[in-house]
């Protein structure tokens, strides 16, 4: 119901509400992903500010770093765009694949190649979707791949992507991946999400949400700028760095046992 699916009057979600509602009134403590969740904490859960801790999920810098990149995903002069992350439908990749669709056979641009790193019960139907396309020279499906050739697949990433739609769900949602991207000092394409812009700030740019054509025109936008995407990638690394890697949430985290426990 949160993606946009089901009703709100059903028993079902009747029933997940007034689960929601006892798992907060019970609790000492609330760990919050961010502060969309802490203020659902705060208004529907009835909990006082200091009784929510956020506690951001953040890349691990001592993996996420640069390595050599797989030299074999794109000839000279050719931009890749990558995925990394589950395919379900939810997940929203099937916008990118329709963004790679709109860029190379609608507007016959040719230079541009397409990563997607992962697996996930959507990912059969989204590579059968790319050979119907006739996008099989320029789309490439890993699969779930060992994190040593994840991270050389992503280096040789010029822009990455976090397709995720809006909805509900997602506009509140802090999403690993993208943070990922950041680290690895890649510029970043998103829809327009609140937790999104929270995370990436200037590091990524924005499309209209849901809008394959906009998702498309951003892609183009950091292909034909290499200064832009550059400068995107440092700002992501320094904002990792200096604010979203894991250790800045240890001490958070930290403080929200010692509360639960005093």
């Amino acid at each position: 119901m949160c993606r946009g699916e089901g009703s709100n009057k059903s028993l079902f979600f009747w029933i997940l509400s007034w689960l929601e509602r006892m798992s907060f009134r019970h609790a000492n403590v609330v760990i919050s992903t961010n502060e969309s969740y802490k203020n659902i904490a705060h208004e529907r859960g009835g909990k006082q500010p200091d009784e929510v801790f956020v506690v951001r999920n953040g890349p691990n810098l001592d993996k996420f770093k640069q390595v050599p990149p797989n030299e074999g995903l794109k000839k000279k002069g050719e931009i890749l765009v990558g995925y990394l992350g589950n395919m379900n439908p939810q997940d929203g990749v099937d916008y990118l694949l329709q963004a790679a669709d709109l860029i190379i056979t609608k507007r016959l641009i040719k230079n541009v190649k397409f990563v997607f790193v992962g697996g996930g019960s959507y990912q059969a139907t989204l590579a059968k979707m790319s050979i119907d396309m006739g996008l099989v020279n320029y789309v490439t499906f890993t699969g779930r791949v060992p994190d040593d050739e994840m991270l050389s697949t992503l280096c040789a990433c010029d822009i990455c992507v976090q397709p995720d739609p809006k909805n509900p769900l997602n506009d509140k949602s802090t999403m690993n991946k993208v943070m990922e991207y950041m680290a690895l000092e890649k510029p970043v394409v998103a829809f327009d999400l609140t937790e999104t812009r929270v995370s990436c700030d200037n590091s990524a740019l924005y499309a209209e949400p849901n809008s394959v054509s906009d998702l498309a025109d951003k892609i183009l936008e950091l292909t034909y700028n290499p200064e832009l995407r550059m400068r995107m990638g440092q700002d992501g690394r320094k904002r990792v760095e200096e604010k979203l890697a894991w250790p800045f949430s240890v001490p958070k985290l930290l403080a929200a046992y010692e509360r639960a426990i005093h």
